[in-house]
Formats: C-alpha cells, sequence, structure tokens
C-alpha cells in the first residue's frame, strides 16, 4: 500500500525542486523527506528519481506519476474537509460547480437565499468550464450543478431551468444603440468580438452566419462573455453573448439590442442520480429555480424601466420590449437578408 506521507513528499519534491524544500513544505527534516520519496520507489517498485551529484531528477515516470498523485492527493483533502464538517454536525454543507455566466451572476443570489434560510449552512462553488464539466462531474463530489443544455453527462438528473436570449453588446453611446433590433447587415460593418471557437455561443453564431451568407467582421476573441464585454466596453467592437452576463456587465459603458434572426441558450440543473437531495439542497435548487424563471422564464428580456436595452425610455417603447416591426424602426429600409435569395431566385 502506498503511504499518504511518502506521496505527499513526492508532491512537494515535483512541485519544489529539491529536498529540502519538499520536506519544509510538509514539516520534515531534509533526511525524513529523502527517506519517504525512497520509501515510495520501493513501494511502486521502479524509480522516480535519477541521483546527479546530490541531485534529484526526476524520470519521465516520474512525471506521469506526479500527475495522479496530485489528483489523488487533492481528492483526499476534499474528502478530509467533508469529513470535518459533518464531525462538526455542519450538514448543510452543499457543493456546487457552476460555469462563470452562472457562478458571477444567478448563483450568488440564489447562496444569498440560501444562507438567510440556514445561517449555519456552509457551501463551495466550483468553477467548471462548460466544455469541462463532463469529464469533471465523474471524478468529483457534488450536490448540484448548472449547465447549458443539451447535457447528458454520466449518472445524472437534468432539469431544465430557463432558455434565455443572446443579444448584441456594444458601447452607449455606439451609433447602433439608436436602432431597437440589430441585423446580421448592421453587425458585417461593424468590429466584432467573438467567443472562441470552442464556446456553444460561438458555433451557433457561426452557423446562423453561414446560413445567411454572413462575414462578421472579427477582430478580437475571448474566452467568456465577461471578456468580451471588458472589451466592447473599452469600445474594441460588437459582441453577441447570453443575456444573463449583463449582470455583471458596467451599466454606465454598455447597452445592449435585440438580434435579428437571434437566438437563445438553454439552461439546466444537474444533480447526481446516486445521492438523495438533503433538504438544504432542494432549497438552494428551487431557489436558482425561481431565480431563473423569474427573469428568463418567459422569453421576455427585463431590464430597467421595462425598456428593451438597459436604459430607461418613455412613450410607445416603454410599453413593450418586443421587435417592433420593420416598417415602424427607423433605418430599417434595407431588405432583410432572408429574403433576398428568394427574390433572386424567383
Amino acid at each position: 500500500m502506498i503511504s499518504m506521507r511518502a506521496l505527499r513528499a513526492f508532491r512537494s519534491m515535483m512541485e519544489v525542486g529539491s529536498v529540502a524544500g519538499a520536506g519544509d513544505r510538509i514539516g520534515r527534516t531534509h533526511a525524513q523527506a529523502s527517506r519517504l520519496l525512497t520509501q515510495l520507489e520501493q513501494e511502486l517498485g521502479f524509480e522516480l528519481f535519477i541521483r546527479e551529484r546530490q541531485r534529484l531528477v526526476p524520470t519521465e515516470r516520474a512525471h506521469q506519476f506526479y500527475a495522479e498523485a496530485k489528483r489523488t492527493l487533492d481528492n483526499v483533502a476534499q474528502l478530509e474537509f467533508y469529513g470535518e464538517m459533518l464531525r462538526q454536525e455542519r450538514h448543510a454543507y452543499l457543493r456546487i460547480f457552476a460555469p462563470p455566466y452562472a457562478a458571477y451572476t444567478v448563483l450568488p443570489q440564489a447562496l444569498a437565499r440560501f444562507r438567510e434560510a440556514y445561517p449555519e449552512g456552509r457551501f463551495s462553488v466550483e468553477l467548471v468550464t462548460s466544455r469541462a464539466i463532463e469529464s469533471w462531474i465523474p471524478a468529483h463530489r457534488f450536490h448540484l450543478g448548472i449547465a447549458s443544455l443539451p447535457f447528458d453527462g454520466p449518472s445524472v438528473e437534468v432539469k431544465p431551468l430557463a432558455q434565455v436570449p443572446t443579444v448584441v453588446a456594444m458601447p452607449v453611446q455606439h451609433p447602433l444603440a439608436k436602432k431597437d433590433v440589430i441585423t446580421l447587415d448592421d453587425l458585417e460593418s461593424e468590429p466584432f468580438i467573438a467567443l472562441n471557437k470552442f464556446t456553444r455561443i460561438r458555433r451557433q453564431l457561426d452557423e446562423i452566419c453561414q446560413r445567411n451568407k454572413a462575414q462578421l467582421n472579427i477582430v478580437g476573441e475571448a474566452g467568456t462573455g465577461l471578456a468580451a464585454l471588458a472589451l466592447v466596453a473599452e469600445g474594441l467592437g460588437l459582441t453577441i453573448i447570453d443575456r444573463i452576463w449583463l449582470d455583471v456587465a458596467p451599466k454606465d459603458k454598455l447597452a445592449w439590442r435585440h438580434w435579428l434572426p437571434g437566438h437563445t441558450s438553454e439552461y439546466g440543473l444537474i444533480r447526481p442520480t446516486n445521492t438523495p437531495l438533503s433538504e438544504q439542497a432542494v432549497f438552494l435548487s428551487s431557489a436558482l429555480s425561481e431565480i431563473f424563471v423569474s427573469r428568463f422564464g418567459t422569453g421576455r428580456l427585463e431590464s430597467p424601466g421595462g425598456s428593451v436595452d438597459g436604459h430607461v425610455r418613455t412613450g410607445e417603447d416603454a410599453h413593450s420590449d418586443r421587435p417592433r416591426p420593420a416598417a415602424q424602426r427607423s433605418g430599417a429600409k434595407k431588405t432583410p437578408r432572408s429574403e433576398r435569395g428568394r427574390r433572386s431566385s424567383s
């Protein structure tokens, strides 16, 4: 059986680069740390280090073994922490995973309700990108998670939460902010900040542009909606993001508009099927559902003053957030892109 102390000494050696440094990190002397490394090699049955002039140089096997050793020790640390929480009878302890779009927006609101209802409750939030969720779930213990749909992970139950519209974000003084609805024709002539190609929104946007024979002027890419908004706020271009990101946008610098043809993103709540939900997890699940549904469940884009763009309007526009017909919008004289093909083929 592999000794955990020897495993910790090995990890420290790989990360610090010296036996003395590894010993300091785990609270052992140089000699004790050296013996632990030798013990681990004996337990494994192969060399981890080459001894060169009082230095230990990791072998190729050592580098391969390190990745697994690190993951094992991280899991043990999580298990020890969870056991400590149970020992102290803090049963209202929840482990939640969330992509950035939820961790920075709706999740803090739901956790505030959780803490109000359970003052002794504790939680941890694991930030997991949408791309990594499927591989993250089998290796980690969790109670609840949020993911974009469709999602078909192993041993999980998925509950749809809401469909969230995507919108065009732009500097507040941008000329297109005068329009109620942005078209692909409008976007083609503007510098555009796109999300990275591995993101769901980018893939959907590329498909829409291909179907409509549109070519965006992409001048930069960003890994998250928050990063894209920061670039837009500095005047580097326009972007298309989920409406949910605007919760953390600099409202004095940005405006947003509906766009055509547009598309929505669907989000869901993820829970493991092999673990019953606790009372606290059920409460948090309900809080998340209520927050999503109250803001996005009807399909309406809620914003201050009932406007369509996050800026208060007066008169007719203040009573509806739906796009007006093209004949009623100023500047809507172009032939819709969707009709060009039909006219040219007739």
